[in-house]
């Protein structure tokens, strides 16, 4: 959930199926302008025709760190379109109890000029090329603050009853310009089901300290997965190895060759080892490697006569 360190007690999030849904921060970006210490931004996945809720709560600390009790005003806008508004009275409490609201969908009006309220749901937006200027800049207008889900906590007073009077927004459109969208990896707006009848009443209100300064501001811009790694909000999945994608038999098979190729190379069956003959030669003999064989030297023996060496 999301909080503000200078507005403390107060928590907004984000359900799906009533389980808050996982918040990431851009730790590159930084929040200007008045309000930026009162502003907290957080990224989400958008998953595809979800039904989504928003949850505002205000805990004890809330009111030991205001140390007033004034009515409160929970405002939202989706798109950049005012959608709906829920109210808390404390003014005239004895207690400051901690409290939660839950903001279902859009407040409307049917055909019989009964209240309304019409389910959050995301829906893919198509980003297409288009040189239709007209398209263009109605697309750059429409797409503004298209992703971005705005929860503002307002001090008001709240006053008499009022007949119902808002409209539930169109949502957002199926496709979207290219260049309107100037490289902000959108992919996702909201769309409004239909409108289920309330019998709850409308009141009017005033704003204690202008409804241009809230006392704290909650900013959830919603993206697909893939839309959030490009944006690096959450790393990239690494490349899947090969490896993991063979069977079990041949990570085996190629375990196998590769210790294999590491003993050797393995010996033909059938083919016997050539064998050698060691021969010994004395250091005097010569080989003659260049022609026939040598032929053996005869050893000579004299056939002459004695010669008596003897006196007569």
């Amino acid at each position: 959930m999301a909080v503000i360190d200078t507005v403390p007690g107060v928590e907004v999030s984000i359900l799906i199926n009533g389980q808050p849904v996982e918040e990431y921060v851009d730790s590159g970006e930084e929040i200007d302008g008045p309000l930026a210490s009162k502003t907290v931004v957080k990224y989400i996945e958008a998953i595809s025709d979800a039904e989504f809720i928003i949850k505002a709560s205000a805990l004890s600390a809330f009111y030991q760190h205001r140390k007033t009790k004034d009515d409160i005003l929970v405002g939202v806008e989706i798109d950049g379109a005012r959608v709906r508004g829920c109210f808390q009275r404390h003014a005239k409490s004895k207690k400051s109890a901690p409290w939660s609201k839950i903001i279902e969908g859009a407040s409307g009006l049917n055909g019989a000029g009964r209240r309304t309220i019409s389910a959050f749901k995301f829906t893919a937006v198509e980003i297409v090329e288009t040189t239709d200027k007209a398209k263009i800049e109605k697309d750059t207008t429409a797409s503004a603050k298209l992703g971005e889900i705005c929860v503002e906590i307002f001090r008001v007073k709240i006053l008499g009853r009022t007949k119902p009077k808002d409209k539930v927004p169109k949502g957002a459109a199926s496709e979207i310009a290219e260049k309107a969208v100037k490289g902000r990896a959108l992919s996702h707006g909201t769309t409004f089901g239909p409108g289920k009848v309330l019998s709850t009443s409308i009141r009017k209100k005033e704003y204690l300290d202008g409804n241009d300064t809230p006392l704290a501001r909650f900013v959830f811009r919603y993206r697909s997965k893939d839309a959030l790694r490009k944006l690096l909000i959450i790393p990239r999945s690494p490349s899947p190895d090969p490896f993991d994608a063979l069977s079990a038999a041949e990570r085996e098979s190629l375990a196998r060759e590769a210790f294999q190729n590491r003993q050797g190379p393995k010996r033909e069956p059938g083919i016997k080892a050539e064998r050698t003959v060691k021969r010994e030669r004395s250091n005097s003999d010569a080989v003659d490697l260049t022609g026939a064989a040598p032929k053996s030297k005869q050893r000579k023996t004299s056939m002459e006569a004695p010669i008596d060496l003897t006196d007569d």
